[in-house]
């Protein structure tokens, strides 16, 4: 699949990266959060069954916390579970994650095949890892590292994360990536401040168009950029769009100004 930044008429290089971070869930959240946030103010989406978890001890290492995908009852992870950069003029670049799976739901270890599979400017790559816990606790979760794989180096705005067969529970912890930035796409001040909300959407989505003056058109995309839906706004307030017809799924929500200027925002039906 491309992505959806072909949208774009201009260079999609990649700037150079940010310094390494390793989010390990372990302040600022509530259990049941659907987003994190990168080091200098990026939100990850978290999609599908994903949902941020407390469980004394039991994260990697023994932490409290971790990525949980089978927190929900009858979890069959479809669609993909993904964590997904909302800002799509950046990219990040995963180095290793850790992984704990269960056959069941978490109440015991099991041995299995998970996917990870990136999507960026660059198209998809992605690896079969083979995860093997060692037991049920934070002590037995194994380190998944990208080192030798399509997915080292490569920058990315998705991770979709496959599993099955064996598996019916797979969490994530200790989350160790960098930030970069697409050249060649400018936003202006005003754009900049504009913003989306809820991340992951029912029945409409919110948009803060205080920061625009006049009329600004909306176009909904799926994650090919086929057109979906259109709308149009005025700038100064914040104007709700229903998606509640919407598949389930990733969208892209391209904002464009009377002055040409462009935004693209991205959010999940569920």
């Amino acid at each position: 699949m491309r992505t959806p930044l072909l949208l774009f008429t201009v260079a999609i290089s990649t700037s150079p990266l940010l310094s390494q971070t390793t989010e390990g869930f372990e302040t600022g959240y509530t259990a049941g959060a659907t987003t994190f946030n990168g080091p200098t103010g990026e939100t990850f989406l978290l999609t599908s069954d994903l949902r941020i978890t407390n469980f004394d001890t039991y994260g990697a290492g023994g932490s409290d916390w971790f990525i949980d995908t089978g927190i929900l009852e009858g979890n069959d992870n479809m669609p993909a579970s993904q964590l997904v950069l909302q800002d799509v003029l950046k990219t990040f670049t995963l180095e290793s994650v850790k992984m704990w799976t269960s056959g069941t739901d978490g109440s015991s270890y099991a041995v299995g095949f998970v996917t990870l599979t990136g999507t960026g400017p660059g198209g998809n790559v992605s690896h079969i890892f083979t995860v093997a816990p060692t037991g049920n606790s934070g002590l037995d979760w194994v380190e998944l590292s990208m080192t030798g794989t399509l997915l080292q180096g490569a920058a990315l705005q998705t991770l979709t994360i496959t599993y099955g067969s064996t598996l019916n529970y797979v969490s994530l912890d200790d989350l160790t990536y960098t930030i970069g930035s697409l050249v060649g796409i400018e936003e202006t001040s005003a754009l900049q401040r504009v913003s989306l909300f809820p991340f992951i959407a029912t029945d409409l989505v919110n948009v803060d168009l205080g920061a625009i003056s006049g009329r600004v058109q909306a176009r909904i995309l799926d994650e090919l950029g086929r057109l979906i839906d259109t709308h149009r706004s005025v700038g100064g307030s914040t104007t709700t769009i229903p998606v509640v017809r919407l598949a389930k799924g990733a969208y892209l929500l391209e904002l464009t100004t009377e002055a040409g200027d462009r935004k693209v925002l991205r959010f999940t039906k569920d």
